[in-house]
């Protein structure tokens, strides 16, 4: 069962840690979640979404000025729910 949620920037190592592995880098886990920790901060349209495969974290996407910024996926499975939770933040 695949769940997507909103994450708080607390989640932000977790959540550049999805990223980075989905890119086979997760060396760059920690510059990603500290570069993007400067650029989000006090920016409050900027949105972070978590997709999960029962437990697991395998999906992150950064919604930014209305748009997919940076997103990726371990599971090509939660592309798509990831993306409609992504496509449900420009309607709302």
């Amino acid at each position: 069962r695949t769940v997507v949620e909103q994450v708080s920037r607390l989640h932000l190592a977790a959540w550049a840690g999805v990223l980075a592995g989905a890119y086979d880098t997760p060396q760059w886990a920690s510059l990603i979640a500290r570069h993007l920790a400067l650029k989000l901060e006090g920016d409050l349209q900027s949105v972070l979404l978590m997709a999960y495969a029962g437990a697991e974290a395998v999906g992150a996407l950064l919604w930014r000025e209305n748009a997919a910024h940076l997103w990726g996926t371990l599971d090509a499975s939660v592309d798509v729910p990831l993306l409609n939770a992504a496509a449900d933040l420009s309607s709302s």
